[in-house]
């Protein structure tokens, strides 16, 4: 791989590359990718570049050395445009525009078929894909330990990429469910069957109606049976 050398000059960054002559017949458009991915030190094995606009001819030779300069500061992810100026033996020849895609590649959680809404999600409903993540505005899914005791949040239809925002850890508590509502108070405790009217986690407080009394009140979760309602 050619040697990257940087400067920084009025706040815009260049990386010069020099083109050896055991590339010079790989062309134009393979040298750019060379300086492209060491510009922005990505990932080869997980990202791909696509020219969306190549208005710069040069043939094999002509050139020895090419500059590319940064024009935003944006992430290198999707389109990006970059200036390029070619340079033989330290005198600019021809320069331009150029635009380009980044495209982002990531082995990711694939849903099988349909995934409802507060479903478990469990092996057999998804696979790993590699699969294009460049457009994606949450984190994928990964690895399946990070579906461990996850529901759906929403409905996730076939051939979906899991996302981070689509699951979440199920309830400690689901509204609906049968619980037990224990009255603490100094030196003894009081319970009474309850049934939840909210959903939550350990420590959060939630409705529960008393089913012997028939009122609703506010307990909170202590386990995934058990609320508490403490004495004032």
């Amino acid at each position: 791989m050619p040697k990257v050398k940087w400067i920084c000059l009025t706040g815009l960054l260049f990386v010069l590359l020099p083109i050896r002559a055991a590339l010079a017949d790989e062309g134009l458009e393979k040298d750019l990718k060379t300086g492209i991915n060491s510009f922005f030190q990505l990932d080869t094995s997980r990202t791909e570049i696509e020219f969306r606009s190549l208005r710069l001819a040069a043939a094999s030779g002509e050139y020895d050395r090419i500059e590319l300069t940064r024009l935003t500061r944006s992430e290198p992810r999707g389109l990006l445009s970059l200036k390029v100026t070619l340079y033989k033996d330290g005198r600019s020849i021809k320069s331009g525009q150029i635009s380009i895609r980044v495209l982002h590649y990531d082995n990711v959680l694939v849903s099988t078929d349909r995934i409802n809404r507060h479903a478990p999600i469990e092996q057999g409903m998804y696979e790993i894909e590699r699969r294009e993540v460049t457009s994606l505005s949450n984190k994928p899914v990964t690895t399946p330990e990070q579906l461990s005791g996850c529901w759906a949040k929403r409905h996730i239809s076939k051939g979906k990429i899991l996302t981070m925002a689509m699951i979440e850890q199920i309830p400690m508590i689901i509204t609906g469910q049968n619980i037990e509502i224990v009255y603490r108070s100094a030196g003894f405790d009081v319970s009474a069957q309850g049934l939840a009217m909210q959903s939550g986690y350990t420590g959060d407080r939630i409705k529960v109606k008393n089913l012997q009394s028939r009122k609703i009140i506010t307990a909170t979760i202590h386990d995934g049976k058990t609320v508490l309602v403490a004495s004032r």
